[in-house]
């Protein structure tokens, strides 16, 4: 049981890495980078990702079409290991666009973790059939690996 948590652990350690780079390789000029998302990126406390995912709350309270900020709140679940309500959120959030692929994505890394192989096998293809030319490499290595 401690062996799988810790095996867990280090996979999300190193997933929130690859989301952390995207966000500042997107956002070069520190100034746009905002609170939060640098508290997501550096803080690694469980009280910080509650935090977060009351911020969100707020946010899509007042801006059900920010969708960043669903993408930020599912993570904010997904780092606590809260798989069920992280993918509640990015079903809220592919709701909305059905081809956000880092949502698709990282839906799909729950349902692993979750043991619903299927499901998770399904999303991944889903983000690889999507248009955006982001994160498709990961995406298509998540499926290879797997998947097949």
């Amino acid at each position: 049981m401690f062996y799988n948590y810790n095996i867990k652990r280090a996979i999300l350690s190193v997933l929130l890495l690859i989301f952390c780079i995207n966000i500042f390789s997107q956002k070069l000029d520190s100034t746009k980078i905002s609170k939060y998302e640098r508290e997501i990126c550096f803080d690694e406390t469980k009280e910080d990702y509650q935090k977060s995912i009351v911020y969100f709350q707020e946010v899509i309270s007042s801006d059900s079409t920010d969708l960043e900020a669903y993408y930020n709140l599912g993570m904010s679940y997904y780092k606590l290991i809260d798989f069920e309500k992280s993918i509640e959120v990015f079903d809220q959030l592919i709701e909305k666009d059905p081809c956000f692929n880092y949502a698709l994505h990282n839906r799909g890394l729950c349902k692993f973790f979750l043991k619903d192989r299927e499901g998770a096998c399904k999303d991944f293809k889903l983000a690889l059939q999507c248009d955006y030319q982001t994160n498709m490499d990961e995406i298509k290595n998540t499926y290879e690996r797997f998947c097949k």
